[in-house]
């Protein structure tokens, strides 16, 4: 077996990047310390900016530092269940980076915020009933939010829409669990893979007001005709179908609903 000496010089030849991580992961697996330090730091340079960057500087809870450490260690623990036959074995070290610190913010988001009944003055752990926040002495709806840490402050007020960031944060937690499971049954460099990236990273969407038409800035991007991107776009479609189906998953307009 090369050693990772060996395999660096491909990392900039023929072989792609995901080639050349997934040469490191298997030296890892092996016990070679050395591409196991290496893996885990090429993950962290190239990946993991554009994986977590979305919930850095999110919440005065968790530092910044933490989280980073949190998608790291993720990363490391994860290495030796990734399976060298199945799927794409970077993806999913990748996911359970984010994962855990999906996991880490949920619980610091749950642990260290309170609401406070704004009619009886009870104070209580979060308590969210279809969207809205009830207090569990009174049943009033007439909630507000706050850091336990700075019981001065009121942190969040509960507005009852979709701008609520706590709601937001742990409600969510399904929807892109079942994203980052998807992620990781794509081959990253199909078009398919690429174009989920585009999509879900990037958003590169019709939703996006900064792009105005996000199948010609693919198809630019791409240097190919936009009937290509729109047939992998349908193949894309395809697959997150057939996902869904195979994990008893509905989608029902623009949510993920698990059923078994």
């Amino acid at each position: 077996m090369k050693g990772v000496g060996q395999i660096m010089d491909n990392e900039n030849t023929k072989e792609s990047r995901r080639e050349y991580l997934h040469n490191l992961l298997v030296l890892a697996q092996a016990g070679d310390q050395v591409a196991t330090d290496n893996l885990i730091n090429q993950i962290k340079q190239q990946e993991m900016r554009r994986r977590i960057g979305k919930y850095l500087h999110k919440n005065r809870q968790a530092e910044d530092e933490d989280l980073i450490q949190e998608f790291l260690i993720g990363v490391a623990l994860s290495i030796n269940k990734a399976d060298l036959e199945v799927g794409d074995p970077i993806e999913y070290i990748i996911y359970c980076g984010v994962n855990r610190v999906r996991s880490y913010l949920r619980q610091h988001i749950m642990k260290n915020t309170t609401q406070v009944c704004m009619d009886c003055g009870y104070e209580s752990r979060l308590n969210r009933v279809n969207g809205v926040y009830v207090c569990k002495k009174c049943g009033s709806v007439h909630i507000e939010t706050r850091e336990t840490h700075d019981h001065d402050e009121i942190a969040i007020q509960n507005k009852q829409d979709d701008r609520d960031d706590i709601a937001d944060m742990i409600d969510k937690q399904g929807a892109d669990d079942i994203i980052e499971r998807f992620r990781a049954t794509l081959d990253m460099n199909t078009r398919a893979g690429q174009l989920f990236v585009l999509f879900y990273d990037e958003e590169i969407t019709s939703d996006n007001p900064d792009v105005v038409n996000y199948i010609k800035e693919i198809a630019d991007r791409w240097k190919t005709s936009q009937v290509l991107v729109l047939q992998t776009r349908e193949k894309l479609q395809k697959k997150l179908l057939k996902f869904c189906q195979d994990n008893g998953i509905e989608i029902m307009g623009n949510h993920f609903i698990q059923i078994k």
